[in-house]
């Protein structure tokens, strides 16, 4: 079946609003076979042998700025050549950063943000004014902090004298749109990053560790405040070793150990280079490559196509902030999707699906890249490919973070079960699950085959509702 077939006919299942008055059913019948006659192409097209071999070629220590990294850098140029790609056509980015910012910055922040948090648990019990200036100037502090890491790119006075300079390479091919000029297209970046690390704690336990810091914290402060402005209001008192105790002193101290312990741990953190990485993230690499091949004789009409392979990532996504400032200015927002993979499949879990990040952090934004999400859950859906939603907690970091907070559109598909072993000696070649991998590749394909037939309405997006109707029950506005 050839693939023009299904582009043709099964992505005509999207259904516009016609004169945006009444809408065109569709036959979800019609639309499984469609699929299913496709589906039987890209079984042939995407292969698990190929896949499972990129990750047994780079599964090996590849940190930032050894020479394991210089060697993935080296190889991932020669697979690209043995996809056919044109050595002109490969670009080599080289960029140099400070390893202060994602070593030394915030171990010396948890060592701060210790010492302040036990020295206002001791004038707790004085006054509100000076316990009040006290969090004041460590919060002046803190937002100076959060500017200096939003710019981890420029090394500034505290990067050139207080770290060391590493030298990275980006390495990226680019598929031209077929129709569209160049310069009027949309841009689509297929992304995974190349680089790994070791810490002397696996990423789970890492991210469990800065939540309890994090949200300890919070609680901690939240409980002092109470604590001075009512003034041992409360008046239930325990009598310790000739002590009073309220219960609430009880809860700030129980908080407080956590704290410290919490701390404790991130301070002893540090990086190595012996994980083989073949989850993180030789999985994502893998999808990346095979994409790749399968567009560059099949480009989209509408939009470019970046396939990127990002190094620094384990060292504060330094890598695509320098991809992001070089390319900025070819991007439109509203023509702009990023779709990252990172530590994808996990054979020992029990969770080994696909799952896509739609948020980061504490705040939980659910109306972030709509349009892109939309289109995932809805292709997933008639591909029978499992796809979770998934909110990044505090201490989860990727790829796509410095384009979002650039405000562009960007995905990250992972399966978070392979932080259970990643970043140490268990991320192993024999748990990457070389089907899941094949889901993904046919997931984005779909995916991005179904972008570019809606770039028509993304200019109207404005002033016109461009409604999804693959769901063959619900109208799904896939611009709110």
């Amino acid at each position: 079946m050839d693939c023009l077939f299904f582009h043709t006919w099964i992505f005509n299942a999207i259904s516009v609003q016609k004169n945006y008055s009444k809408t065109i059913d569709i036959d979800k019948r019609r639309v499984r076979y469609l699929t299913k006659l496709a589906g039987k192409h890209q079984n042939k097209l995407f292969n698990e042998r190929n896949l499972f071999e990129h990750v047994e070629q780079f599964s090996f220590p590849r940190l930032c700025g050894t020479q394991g990294e210089i060697n993935a850098v080296n190889l991932a140029d020669h697979t690209f050549r043995r996809i056919s790609f044109e050595a002109n056509k490969i670009r080599r980015q080289n960029f140099e950063f400070s390893d202060f910012y994602s070593k030394n910055l915030i171990k010396f922040f948890i060592f701060l943000n210790l010492m302040f948090i036990l020295i206002i648990s001791l004038v707790s019990f004085m006054d509100i004014v000076f316990l009040l200036t006290l969090s004041g100037i460590f919060t002046i502090f803190l937002i100076f902090l959060i500017k200096s890491l939003k710019e981890k790119d420029k090394p500034r006075f505290w990067g050139e004298y207080f770290g060391y300079k590493i030298s990275a390479t980006n390495v990226f091919v680019k598929v031209p749109a077929l129709r569209t000029p160049e310069s009027k297209a949309g841009n689509l970046v297929i992304s995974a990053h190349l680089d790994t690390k070791s810490q002397s704690f696996k990423t789970l336990w890492r991210i469990i560790t800065y939540n309890l810091w994090l949200f300890s914290t919070i609680t901690l402060v939240i409980l002092i405040l109470l604590k001075t402005i009512y003034n041992h209001r409360i008046s239930i008192v325990l009598t310790l070793n000739k002590y009073n105790f309220t219960y609430i002193d009880i809860i700030i101290l129980s908080v407080l150990i956590i704290i410290i312990l919490s701390n404790c741990i991130l301070l002893v953190l540090q990086t190595d280079n012996f994980s083989l990485g073949a989850l993180d993230n030789a999985s994502g690499m893998a999808i990346v490559f095979e994409l790749s091949r399968y567009f560059k004789d099949n480009p989209l009409n509408n939009f470019n196509l970046w396939f990127v392979l990002f190094s620094g990532e384990e060292l504060g996504t330094m890598g695509s902030r320098t991809f992001l400032k070089n390319n900025e200015s070819l991007f439109k927002k509203n023509l702009f999707f990023q779709l990252n993979f990172d530590m994808v499949s996990c054979i020992p879990s029990k969770h080994n699906y696909l799952e896509f990040i739609q948020s980061y952090g504490v705040h939980y934004r659910s109306k972030q890249t709509q349009i892109f999400k939309n289109c995932l859950k809805k292709v997933a859906e008639f591909e029978n490919i499992p796809l979770n939603l998934l909110k990044a907690p505090v201490g989860a970091h990727t790829d796509s973070v410095p384009f979002r907070s650039k405000g562009f559109d960007a995905i990250d598909i992972v399966t978070f079960g392979a932080a259970k072993y990643v970043h140490g000696k268990e991320d192993t070649l024999d748990k990457v699950d070389p089907f899941v991998l094949k889901e993904a590749c046919i997931l984005t394909q779909r995916t991005l085959i179904l972008i570019d037939d809606l770039l028509p309405a993304f200019s109207r997006r404005t002033k016109k509702k461009f409604i999804e109707m693959i769901n063959g029950r619900k109208e799904i506005d896939v611009f709110n």
